[in-house]
């Protein structure tokens, strides 16, 4: 199977960006679901594991970040576009 590489942004967290990791983590699963995780990784199974181990303690210390700052389905805006309408408004005052 020829690999292909991308590169994206790692800072890209928009819709596409997380839709983005969120396909590479299933693929990695039909991979091992499939029972050919050496298809898509040089490293052992138990290396693979503690990097998910890893991602996953991140991922669950990020959602009780936002659960704490109270951000989650709070109405906000992007902060570019906030900056655009600040600055729209300095100028016409």
């Amino acid at each position: 199977m020829a690999r292909v590489y991308r590169f994206y942004r790692l800072d890209d967290f928009s819709d596409k960006g997380l839709a983005r990791l969120f396909a590479a983590f299933d693929l990695l699963h039909d991979y091992a679901s499939d029972g050919h995780l050496i298809e898509a990784t040089d490293q052992r199974p138990g290396e693979i594991v503690g990097w998910l181990e890893d991602i996953l303690f991140t991922i669950e210390e990020t959602i009780r970040e936002i659960d704490a700052h109270e951000t989650r389905g709070a109405a906000w805006l992007n902060p570019i576009i906030t900056t655009e309408i600040q600055a729209k408004e300095e100028m016409e005052s």
